[in-house]
């Protein structure tokens, strides 16, 4: 998605970085950071987030997204550590372990970008299979194709399936 022009998201900005002024304690970094990213304000989403993570350090949302910022900015190195710190504390992250593949993939890592997260419980990444196909795991079948819904497998015993 192209960033939207800034104008369209100021009074957003405005009322958010007002909120933050007024308490800089405040979570409202984060969706103050959501919003300089929407509009490629990376530079403005990393010094907000930094901060904010001052006062949350495990905040693995704020750490995703500053990934994703970092990311943003080529910058790598920054993105990467801080993208496999939110995978330590909060393993099943998705949005953290599919940005750093990416990450992975474009510093030519291939034997991280193939990641197969699985750590002891059954929510784990694993390459999709081919559409229509199934794969198993923790003792559980998942199949892709129709029956899906948002574009993720229905499991046979219950909707445990991340792939």
């Amino acid at each position: 998605m192209a960033p939207q022009k800034p104008a369209a998201n100021a009074f957003e900005i405005d009322r958010l970085a007002t909120q933050l002024a007024k308490d800089p304690q405040s979570k409202a970094f984060l969706p103050l950071a959501e919003e300089y990213c929407k509009v490629g304000m990376w530079e403005e989403a990393v010094s907000v987030l930094e901060d904010g993570l001052r006062y949350y350090p495990g905040f693995i949302t704020a750490m995703v997204v500053l990934g994703r910022a970092y990311d943003q900015l080529n910058q790598p190195t920054k993105a990467r550590a801080v993208l496999e710190g939110a995978i330590k504390l909060s393993p099943e992250n998705l949005r953290a372990h599919r940005t750093l593949i990416k990450i992975y993939a474009a510093q030519g890592l291939k034997e991280d970008s193939s990641l197969q997260y699985s750590p002891s419980s059954t929510h784990g990444i694993h390459p999709r299979p081919p559409e229509g196909k199934s794969h198993q795991h923790g003792g559980n079948r998942c199949s892709t194709g129709r029956g899906s819904r948002h574009g993720r497998p229905l499991a046979s015993r219950g909707d445990h399936c991340q792939t």
